[in-house]
């Protein structure tokens, strides 16, 4: 039926499931599309619940339906050593390997994504004890992360070889 033509009375929890079913099987859609489209007929249902009285009984059956578990992946990671090794196998006999050595230091040093790493400035290092970085991060957020004496060391020599040119 086009939307126009449903009313509040068409929509049940067999209705809901079936859409959210054909979401995943017919649209190929992923648990967390699913989930998100449910949490926003969820939303939708308390509000109806709020404004028509006469359709809680209907609005608390929908809510009732829950969201589907979505299968966490493992959180791969790097140990130290293998890290290193990344690090230290950079060509730094050529520029570009010694601003990549600088930027993966800097990046395990301070978890920074790349994109954080990208949007520094001058003013965000201190460089002199104690040795920081200022990083933006989502949301305008600001940290400060402490930074190896090493790391500081690398960021002042390549910012003097930088100011050389």
């Amino acid at each position: 039926m086009p939307v126009s033509d449903l009313k509040l009375e068409d929509i049940g929890v067999t209705e809901v499931i079936s859409f959210l079913d054909h979401l995943e099987h017919s649209r190929k859609n992923r648990v967390g599309t699913r989930n998100g489209r449910l949490a926003a007929i969820h939303s939708f249902f308390r509000y109806v619940a709020g404004v028509r009285p006469e359709c809680l009984e209907q609005c608390q059956r929908l809510l009732t339906i829950p969201f589907k578990r979505k299968g966490t992946r493992p959180v791969e990671y790097l140990e130290f050593e293998e890290i290193k090794e990344v690090i230290e196998a950079v060509d730094r006999s050529r520029a570009e390997g010694r601003r990549d050595y600088i930027l993966l230091t800097l990046m395990f040093n301070t978890g920074a994504r790349v994109q954080e790493v990208l949007d520094l400035k001058t003013d965000d290092l201190q460089l002199s004890r104690p040795f920081s970085v200022c990083i933006r991060g989502k949301g305008r957020k600001e940290r400060i992360c402490p930074i190896w004496p090493e790391t500081a060391q690398l960021l002042r020599v390549s910012g003097h070889a930088i100011g050389d040119h």
